[in-house]
């Protein structure tokens, strides 16, 4: 972005937030905190909101606490946070969180959320480094299972981000950190949401609509919601004027996603919740957003692709049955999480695009890349805290998770002119197992001084087995080849210790030092030319000091976080030569130790200004970190950057005294600096995106109007590059939408 453009984005902005004095979170928020919406709403036109910054509760350390009480350098978001910024997609809700970046690039079935620069190293069925979990448990695993659905963030209280290992209290996979998203649970009382928006460039509409009703007084209710998303339009279109396909969208999409929970409450001591969803889509194939520049589409943002079959694409069925009890002992309170989980997963590609030409020279017209898994897991979590009252705070728990996931891909030469290349059939089969006892005991040294221990033992065992078929096209002329590579064990035995020490002067500011570990699993390479392709354990060890608190009667609350981390039998991808093919790809091993070492800082703040509302939230992070060993010894850390901020500034006031409110929303965020690769040849693209948000609101309706990436700026979120060739991926280019929503 030009200079002109960066100053330009800073004074809107700055416009925004000086019609008067500084300030940070919306009223949707404040309106939330209120025990009725309704009343809340009505009273607000007549008179100023609180300007208190308002607590949010989160669950890091798997009890209720506010977040300004939790010595762990961690982030929230509210649904009405992401209403406010109209933020729907979930790169759009991660740009807002410093520290986090969300990896985006052969469509959005293989996404990743890295955080403070774990789990770099990554492939289809590389296990992910940043733990997911909805209302508690964790939900990743599998192929493509790295990243969390639209159903996970549809209808939510809050959307927990927590930095830095947590390996003691969330388990394997929450190396770089922890994401935990808590639903919206039914609640005893009549409640009816609805929204619908319309964005304009891709033709995109969407219908949302979420029911709560109560069945018995105080003891039993129902909430129902789904929602309807379709693409029509596109970003991506074909460019073959002798096509009949010439000018249509490849990046079609649709989305469909349902979910019912019940709550009963047959006593005060005691509450079930069950939840059913399921989610159907269909997105993009692998290449329908990518760009090879060596097949002549020298302009990497002109949006054209040469695509042969408009029906390709990407096709995701997924069922989650999430099942929650809690019973309240005086003493203790007894949690119990239960989930069971189904995906089917099919994707077909056009191969001639899907793969650089360098290796498929003579145009595969025909020729197709498809890729299917079938898996499925269950699981369940039990947890043992004590009673909040008391120098001493308690918690024991322990959980059990299998899986199942069959993936298989499989290359279709269908042009007669390419017959002496093989096609191909790649199947692998994973069979998981994993439980681990964790617990945690803290203790008031003092009535300001606390010191905790955590700790988990993990075992988890992986089986795989992988068989590949290649099929010549010519007889006698090259032999069929047959690879079964045999049956092995990954185990991974692990003790995950957390220690913090925190002093909180009860004047609203809280010191803190942490020493944290965690863990992502070892696994299966099927593109290894070891013999049984298995890469081990990567374990971090984490070094933290903070502070947070807040100022003038709550209008000003900060948070400040430095880390060092050690990172040992690092993972990391690499370009091989794939053994049965002879062709370059992508493989994953652990090659040595790293280091990484970085920071974070936000402060909010909120203002009465007259009859409005304004609130400012700012954000800061870098991490920097460098390989220890192996090849890329020296080189620094990949996805690690130099900067990552964000901005926000929220407007909201009267238009009369019974008339609906004004709002005016800008949120800006900016990344710059590192490299996407070990090898340090690949540097990431910078950017800075502006998104500008205005409406009006009354006591149950809302009406939106939205500008996403303001001055169209066009940035490679994800550079592929095998045998010299690049493929990229590119941000959304600007976009508007209008969009009206009612609350009952």
């Amino acid at each position: 972005m030009t200079g002109f453009k960066y100053l330009l984005g800073t004074g809107l902005l700055a416009a925004t937030v000086l019609t008067s004095p500084v300030a940070a979170q919306a009223d949707d928020q404040a309106d939330a905190e209120s025990n009725s919406q309704d009343e809340t709403r009505t009273r607000a036109n007549q008179e100023a909101v609180s300007a208190e910054v308002p607590d949010i509760v989160v669950t890091a350390r798997r009890r209720e606490e506010r977040l300004s009480d939790v010595p762990v350098s961690a982030f929230a978001v509210t649904n009405d946070d992401l209403f406010a910024a109209q933020a729907d997609e979930l790169s759009e809700v991660l740009r807002q969180i410093p520290g986090v970046a969300y990896v985006t690039s052969a469509g959005e079935f293989q996404d990743d959320i890295v955080i403070r620069g774990a789990g770099v190293g990554r492939i289809e069925v590389s296990p992910s480094a940043t733990g997911l979990y909805r209302n508690g448990i964790f939900i990743a695993g599998g192929v493509f299972g790295r990243r969390l659905t639209r159903l996970d963030y549809f209808d939510f209280e809050r959307f927990e981000v927590l930095r830095g290992p947590q390996g003691a209290l969330f388990g394997r996979n929450a190396a770089g950190g922890a994401v935990n998203i808590v639903s919206t649970r039914p609640r005893h009382r009549f409640e009816m949401r609805g929204r619908a928006r319309y964005e304009v460039e891709q033709d995109a509409r969407l219908f949302e609509a979420i029911v709560n009703v109560p069945l018995v007084e105080d003891s039993m209710a129902i909430r129902v919601g789904g929602f309807y998303e379709d693409v029509q339009g596109g970003l991506y279109r074909v460019d073959d004027p002798g096509s009949p396909l010439d000018g249509r969208a490849v990046d079609q999409a649709e989305y469909l996603g349902i979910r019912g929970s019940i709550l009963m409450e047959p006593s005060d001591r005691f509450q079930f919740v069950a939840t059913i969803e399921h989610l159907d889509q269909d997105t993009p194939s692998y290449d329908f957003t990518s760009f090879v520049p060596a097949r002549g589409d020298t302009s990497r943002f002109d949006g054209k692709r040469n695509i042969d079959d408009i029906g390709q694409g990407t096709h995701v069925e997924q069922t989650t049955v999430i099942l929650e009890g809690e019973y309240d002992f005086d003493f203790a309170t007894l949690s119990l999480v239960g989930l069971h989980l189904a995906r089917d997963f099919f994707s077909l590609t056009d191969a001639d695009a899907a793969f650089p030409s360098s290796f498929l020279p003579f145009g595969l017209t025909t020729s197709t890349f498809s890729r299917a898994t079938d898996y499925s897991k269950s699981g369940a979590e039990l947890i043992l805290s004590s009673a909040d009252d008391g120098p001493i705070q308690w918690l024991i728990g322990a959980d059990y998770q299998i899986s199942s996931d069959v993936f298989q891909d499989e290359i279709v030469l269908n042009n007669p002119a390419d017959s002496f290349l093989r096609n191909s059939i790649r199947r692998s089969r994973f069979e998981a197992e994993s439980y681990s006892a964790f617990g945690s005991l803290g203790w008031d040294i003092t009535p300001n001084l606390n010191l905790t221990g955590e700790a988990r033992w993990t075992r988890n065992e992986t089986d795989g087995s992988i068989l590949r078929v290649d099929i010549t096209r010519i007889p006698f002329f090259f032999e069929n080849v047959l690879v079964d590579r045999p049956r092995g064990t990954v185990i991974d035995d692990e003790i995950s210790p957390v220690v913090t020490l925190s002093y909180n002067t009860h004047a609203g500011h809280l010191f803190y030092g942490r020493f944290a570990t965690g863990f992502r699993p070892g696994g299966f390479d099927q593109r290894s030319p070891s013999e049984a392709g298995v890469f081990g354990a990567e374990t971090l060890r984490a070094y933290e000091v903070g502070a947070k608190g807040e100022f003038l009667d709550r209008r000003i609350r900060y948070e400040i976080a430095a880390f060092y981390t050690d990172h040992s039998n690092f993972q990391a991808q690499s370009t091989i030569l794939d053994p049965d093919t002879g062709t370059p790809t992508v493989s994953i091993t652990n090659v040595g130790d790293a280091w990484t070492v970085g920071g974070e800082a936000a402060i909010r703040t909120a203002w009465n200004v007259g009859n409005g509302r304004l609130g400012f939230n700012v954000g800061y992070a870098f991490t920097y970190g460098k390989m220890q060993d192996g090849p890329q010894a020296g080189n620094r850390l990949p996805r690690t950057r130099d900067y990552s901020f964000t901005v926000s500034a929220n407007y909201s006031v009267p238009l009369s005294d019974n008339g609906p409110r004004l709002f005016l929303n800008a949120n800006f965020s900016a990344d710059g600096g590192g490299f996407e690769n070990p090898g340090n040849t690949q540097e990431f693209d910078d950017f800075e995106i502006l998104d500008l948000t205005a409406g009006l609101r009354g006591d149950n309706w809302r009406a939106t109007a939205f500008v996403r990436n303001v001055f169209n700026q066009i940035y490679i979120t994800e550079d592929l590059q095998l045998g010299g060739v690049s493929t990229f991926f590119l941000n959304r280019p600007r976009t508007f939408g209008l969009e009206i929503r009612f609350d009952y």
